[in-house]
């Protein structure tokens, strides 16, 4: 069973109304390439979270509205910075 790093997203990832990004659960395991994006809608935390592949740097989950997809590819790029800024630190602590 893999150990996972959880990286709080909350007011660190900006983003228009509907989508809060709120945490990210990373596998410690390096040959796991994907993490988990946890998530709310229009304040409501979401049961499934989004899965990103941190090697291709997208995601493998997507939203079925076109607004609230295109905000969760917008801000793609800086989720990934924050989680590779985080594992950084993890690994140099």
């Amino acid at each position: 069973m893999s150990e996972y790093l959880t990286i709080q997203l909350k007011g660190r990832i900006s983003t228009r109304r509907p989508i809060e990004f709120l945490l990210a659960e990373v596998p410690l395991d390096y040959h796991n390439p994907f993490a988990r994006i946890r998530y709310a809608l229009w304040g409501e935390p979401q049961d499934d979270g989004l899965r990103l592949d941190l090697g291709r740097r997208v995601f493998i989950d997507h939203l079925e509205d076109d607004e609230q997809e295109e905000i969760l590819q917008a801000a793609t790029p800086k989720i990934v910075q924050v989680l590779i800024d985080a594992l950084v630190d993890t690994h140099y602590e």
